[in-house]
């Protein structure tokens, strides 16, 4: 009797073990399987790791903002300052304008060699311009310390330039008198009155003050 409880245990045991093992395989089976989180969307036609924004670079200054800046400096006597903008802007356009910039500035800075070179080319951008030809005729008098014949030819030539400007004429008279060439000085003047009837007096008055010097 013993013996028959015993193998109805141990059958119900088996039974129980077998349904669990199944139930617990049959769970496992239909475990849901976990699902990768989703991507956060972007920029359309970009990566959800890194987004590169295309930085455009700053648009070059103009040659009026150039030589504007330029000025500005120069006018507070920042000559080295007022230089880099005026050389940028010459790379940009070349005129008898950005020249006598130069000039100037070079002029400021004590540089008589590029001043030079800057005075002339403003009269081979535009040999029309008189104030140009009064400034490099000044310009070898006094800080080149040019010749008598030099200076000369460069008034002649400016003269015949601007068609025998008034400011060049009287300019050049002045010149002659420093020089003490006061005929040719008074025959300058004389041509200066054709030109300019109304400053007769004045152009007179300096002629009849030369004729006692001959």
């Amino acid at each position: 009797m013993a013996s028959n409880s015993y193998k109805n245990f141990a059958y119900i045991t088996m039974i129980l073990l077998v349904v669990g093992g199944l139930s617990l395989f049959a769970r496992k089976e239909q475990a849901p399987v976990q699902e990768r989180p989703a991507e956060i969307p972007t920029e359309i036609g970009t990566s959800t790791t890194s987004v590169v924004k295309e930085v455009k670079p700053a648009p070059a200054p103009t040659y009026k903002e150039l030589i504007n800046k330029g000025h500005e400096f120069y006018l507070k006597g920042q000559y080295a300052q007022a230089l880099p903008y005026l050389k940028k802007a010459v790379l940009l356009e070349q005129n008898d304008r950005i020249y006598r910039s130069l000039y100037s500035v070079y002029l400021g800075l004590k540089d008589y060699q590029n001043a030079e070179n800057a005075i002339k080319k403003a009269l081979i951008a535009d040999s029309r311009i008189a104030s140009n030809w009064v400034e490099y005729a000044y310009f070898e008098n006094y800080y080149v310390k040019a010749p008598f014949d030099i200076v000369s030819k460069i008034y002649l030539e400016g003269l015949k330039n601007t068609k025998d400007n008034i400011d060049l004429i009287t300019g050049y008279a002045s010149y002659l008198v420093e020089n003490k060439e006061y005929a040719e000085a008074i025959a300058y003047l004389e041509k200066a009155i054709t030109i300019n009837p109304a400053r007769t007096a004045i152009f007179q008055a300096e002629i009849e003050s030369l004729r006692t010097k001959i």
